[in-house]
């Protein structure tokens, strides 16, 4: 990275591919703190791995990960993310979860997965919630994963 700066000032910042990007100086101690622990909290990559365990004891016992062939007790969550809810071929929904229009995200399943009864009241879903944050975040970085190839 240090031979991406010959010649330029100091002003500039090279970026992954080596090329020299303008950066500005922090005017205040406030801004330097704040792009410090912007940089030092960062997210770190998603464990799948994690999520496939948590998948394994929270989720199988209703859900499969195979396209076209639902769990036991829930629809199949291959493809989940990126498609609406309610969509998964062959399962019967609850009215309740029928009803939601927008599309399964990270952010939308971090939101239901937190309480499904609380957050759609009437779901056929029983379970009562991932609760711990990075095995929530872990499940849906593994259900991100699976391919998305579910007609929606």
């Amino acid at each position: 990275a240090v031979h991406a700066l010959r010649g330029k000032s100091a002003s500039n910042w090279p970026d992954d591919h080596g090329v020299c990007i303008p950066v500005q100086a922090p005017r205040s101690a406030t801004a330097l703190l704040t792009m410090a622990a912007s940089t030092a909290f960062a997210e770190p990559p998603c464990d799948v791995r994690a999520g496939a365990d948590v998948f394994a004891t929270k989720c199988a016992t209703c859900h499969s990960v195979v396209a076209g062939q639902n769990g036991p007790a829930g629809p199949s969550l291959y493809g989940v993310v990126g498609r609406r809810p309610a969509s998964a071929p062959g399962f019967t929904y609850s009215a309740a979860m029928a009803s939601r229009s927008e599309q399964w995200s990270a952010a939308t399943l971090d939101w239901y997965l937190l309480d499904p009864p609380a957050r759609v009241p009437g779901t056929y879903m029983a379970f009562s919630g991932l609760r711990n944050d990075g095995a929530r975040a872990a499940v849906i970085c593994f259900l991100g994963t699976l391919d998305q190839t579910v007609t929606r």
